[in-house]
């Protein structure tokens, strides 16, 4: 979309310009009823509509498991993610719009949307902020170094300084027995907005051990070897979120394996894990 203005040649700029109150682009609205009535024509069935201002993001599925997710803002589309199964890779999973996380998640004074992949075992986030303008800026995670294939999966203050930490969680998915054992690691936004590991606040860090303890506890009581075995492995998992050496994860576990009672076949999942620690691969 374009204005014209009368006069040929003129240096001075008009007193009121069209471009200071023409609205450029499209209806949000409009835009993305257009989109969904040309995506269920190719067999999609819409699934979740969020409405958010100045923007509108939707989801849809198909028999065949393909999936989307789409933010329409005024300039258009701005941004498309697609999940679509073949004969080689079958779906991560179905990506959706979480309709009851809205506002300004991270913090940064930006109105956000957040869009999913609902997968198996986890939900993982995308967190875009729309701008005024209708610009969109995902929420960029750096999980380099964390092991494993980590998503974020939730935003809240863990600290109380009111800024929400990104949170992913890390998964000891090697050494999973009954349960994946699972320790949740916080990221802080650094000056350039991406969120990165960096120390995790100590009253975190002890709230995560003390809920493993008193697992570890409790199983012990009964006594469940396999309890047991998990509670053992998520301690270590959050001596490593704690950015512990692998000799302190290693006697995190030892010490609340000592004394249990164990078969060989769990004697031999104990000898691995202890392997697996000690080489500084227990998030994998």
């Amino acid at each position: 979309m374009f204005a014209l203005t009368a006069g040929c040649g003129a240096a001075a700029r008009a007193e009121r310009d069209p471009t200071d109150y023409l609205a450029v682009g499209v209806d949000p609205a409009v835009e993305a009823q257009t989109l969904a009535d040309a995506l269920a024509a190719d067999g999609f069935r819409r699934t979740e509509l969020v409405t958010g201002g100045g923007w509108v993001a939707f989801a849809m599925t198909r028999e065949d498991g393909a999936s989307l997710a789409r933010v329409v803002a005024a300039p258009g589309v701005v941004v498309a993610l697609d999940e679509v199964p073949s004969a080689l890779a079958p779906a991560r999973g179905v990506l959706g719009v979480a309709p009851d996380v809205t506002g300004d998640v991270d913090g940064d004074g930006t109105p956000d949307v957040v869009l999913v992949r609902r997968e198996a075992s986890r939900t993982c986030w995308m967190v875009v902020g729309i701008d005024p303008d209708g610009t969109a800026r995902p929420l960029v995670v750096d999980t380099a170094n964390l092991g494993g294939d980590v998503c974020l999966e939730d935003v809240r203050d863990v600290d109380g300084n009111e800024m929400p930490e990104a949170i992913v969680r890390l998964r000891a998915r090697a050494l999973a027995r009954a349960s994946i054992p699972t320790a949740d690691l916080p990221l802080e936004r650094d000056a350039t907005g991406v969120y990165r590991r960096v120390d995790s606040p100590a009253r975190f860090v002890a709230d995560e051990r003390a809920a493993r303890q008193a697992r570890l506890v409790a199983a012990r009581a009964v006594p469940d070897a396999e309890a047991v075995y998990t509670a053992a492995v998520e301690l270590a998992l959050v001596a490593f979120a704690a950015g512990d050496a692998s000799d302190v994860q290693l006697q995190a576990f030892d010490d609340a394996m000592e004394g249990v009672v164990l078969d060989v076949d769990m004697l031999t999942a104990v000898h691995y894990a202890r392997g697996e620690i000690a080489a500084g691969r227990i998030a994998r």
